[in-house]
């Protein structure tokens, strides 16, 4: 654990879950509660997280996943029923009910995501290429490093190109995204933010993403930041956990902290 912001301890956030106040714990998914896969349909949760994040919300945190994966592809994977999801980077909500909000793409966005997904199956296998609501990412984990190069160099022209004009490339850990305006972990995270306005909740964002640092920036001194990271990187992180059992640690701390505001309250 390496804190990176002197201003901010954890301890302090967990003092006050313990004294009663409510948790709102936002998790990603790939690289903070699953090890990354070259195929990244294949990543499954580490085995102690389902039972561990259904402890933490049967203790009275609201627990969401904040990813950029696909609701529908996460539930796949993920066997934790009745979770709270905001996927695709926000643009889809998964309730816990089962219910489903989508925030639409703009049509133009929708017709190059299409044309950019078509010319690049045509050269890259099937698998590197993943299509989801507002986005399109393109895998390079487990890559030569010349392959990976002669990826970027082929995404960065197509980038280029008016067909992809109302795209934002963008890079996360593992490749590239092309994505649609209108939508990111940022928005997510402000949009939770202004459900739990009444009360002073205690918050933290736990992601490994350079596509976290959007949810770290709206959070803010408003909840704890926490980079899952095996390597220093720059962050507007308040911590840094390095790896699983730094942050199998950390939400058992939590659920501790949350199990004695059940009791405080």
């Amino acid at each position: 654990m390496e804190f990176l912001n002197p201003d901010i301890r954890p301890e302090a956030f967990l003092a006050r879950l313990a004294a009663g106040a409510r948790g709102v714990l936002l998790c990603d998914y790939d690289g903070t509660l699953a090890p990354f896969r070259d195929v990244p349909a294949e990543a499954v949760p580490y085995p102690w997280v389902p039972s561990l994040l259904e402890a933490i919300s049967a203790a009275g945190t609201r627990v969401v996943l904040v990813t950029g994966r696909a609701a529908d592809d996460l539930a796949v994977v993920f066997p934790l029923k009745g979770l709270e999801i905001w996927a695709a980077h926000g643009r889809e909500r998964r309730f816990p009910d089962g219910r489903m909000s989508v925030l639409p793409v703009e049509p133009a966005a929708e017709r190059a995501l299409n044309d950019v997904h078509e010319r690049l199956v045509a050269a890259l296998p099937a698998a590197r290429c993943e299509r989801k609501p507002g986005a399109l990412a393109v895998h390079v984990r487990g890559l030569s490093a010349e392959q990976v190069a002669r990826t970027e160099r082929r995404v960065r022209r197509l980038a280029e190109t008016p067909e992809a004009g109302p795209l934002r490339l963008l890079p996360f850990n593992g490749g590239w995204e092309f994505r649609a305006a209108g939508a990111d972990k940022g928005l997510a995270v402000k949009a939770i933010l202004e459900e739990e306005r009444e009360g002073e909740p205690v918050v933290a964002y736990l992601g490994d993403d350079r596509t976290d640092e959007d949810a770290f920036s709206a959070l803010g001194p408003r909840g704890l930041n926490v980079l899952v990271s095996a390597e220093p990187r720059p962050t507007s992180a308040d911590l840094r956990l390095n790896g699983e059992e730094e942050v199998r640690e950390f939400l058992a701390q939590w659920l501790q902290s949350a199990k004695e505001g059940c009791h405080a309250g």
